[in-house]
């Protein structure tokens, strides 16, 4: 496995790299992660940021079955890309 340089991850017995959460971790982490809470909260990226966003999803190349899906999940949808 590749990690990012300084991240630490324990590959001992009680890892749960792989594992899904339970519904209890699921709640609780959406719980502490809600509104103000949250990071990310009231902030916006820079445009920089956004720019190398854009510049690293560009050209990727999606799957049919991909592109089918997405096409089902914004069918029938008010959003910015339906015309109504």
């Amino acid at each position: 496995m590749v990690f990012k340089k300084g991240h630490k991850i324990n590959l001992g017995k009680k890892n749960r790299l792989g594992k899904p959460h339970s519904e209890e971790s699921k709640r609780k982490i959406s719980e502490v992660t809600k509104g103000e809470k949250n990071p990310m909260y009231g902030k916006h990226h820079r445009e920089e940021s956004k720019r190398k966003i854009g510049e690293a999803k560009n050209g990727r190349k999606l799957s049919e079955e991909h592109r089918k899906k997405i096409s089902e999940t914004l069918k029938g949808r008010r959003n910015h890309y339906s015309e109504d």
